[in-house]
């Protein structure tokens, strides 16, 4: 299979995937509550203390999860909205490739620890940590639609393998790092 063949079909993939997602930030369930849930820095979801090992379960937690504020995270369906506590922030981001384009931007595709994949762009930019974050870099796996009164994006943190691959991308001046992607400057780092 040629290059230009396998990009077009993970466009097709990333596209269905995000299609087939529920509209969960349209949601307004009329109960709420709270479940002993908990996803740790590393993107492992653990359930009453126990570490979640049925992938197929994760996947479908991760596809009604929904961020209403900084730190607010809740599995939601049209009934019930339910809050579970995220470490940092929900997705792992363990991959990070240049697709082959035609094009003379280049375009990088993030990929989470589930198996989601992004492309870095204009919808799903990533970004260097806040002064209060240590070295990490974030990239948003699912972006808010339209008005969604409050609700945040869902990021992934880049893991440490993630990071350096990018590194190696990332263009420096005397002021900053940043990545070209998608027609977009992400800027991931500045100093003085």
């Amino acid at each position: 299979m040629t290059r230009s063949l396998a990009l077009e079909r993970l466009s097709r993939e990333i596209e269905a995937f995000a299609a087939a997602l529920p509209p969960v930030h349209s949601w307004s369930p009329p109960r709420e509550g709270r479940i002993d849930i908990r996803i740790d820095e590393d993107g492992r979801w653990w359930h009453e203390g126990g570490a979640i090992e049925r992938e197929a379960l994760v996947v479908l937690f991760a596809s009604i999860l929904r961020c209403d504020g900084p730190g607010e995270y809740a599995l939601v369906t049209p009934a019930e909205r339910l809050r579970i506590e995220v470490a940092d922030v929900p997705f792992l981001i363990v991959d990070v490739e240049r697709a082959d384009t035609d094009a003379s931007d280049p375009v990088w595709v993030a990929t989470t620890s589930l198996g989601e994949s992004v492309w870095i762009g204009e919808a799903h930019p990533i970004r260097g940590a806040s002064s209060d974050e240590t070295g990490a870099a974030y990239c948003v796996v699912r972006p808010v639609p339209g008005t969604a009164n409050g609700r945040l994006p869902l990021e992934g943190r880049l893991s440490r393998a993630a990071w350096y691959r990018l590194a190696e991308a990332l263009e420096t001046t005397s002021t900053s790092a940043s990545l070209q992607s998608g027609g977009v400057t992400h800027t991931l780092a500045r100093w003085d």
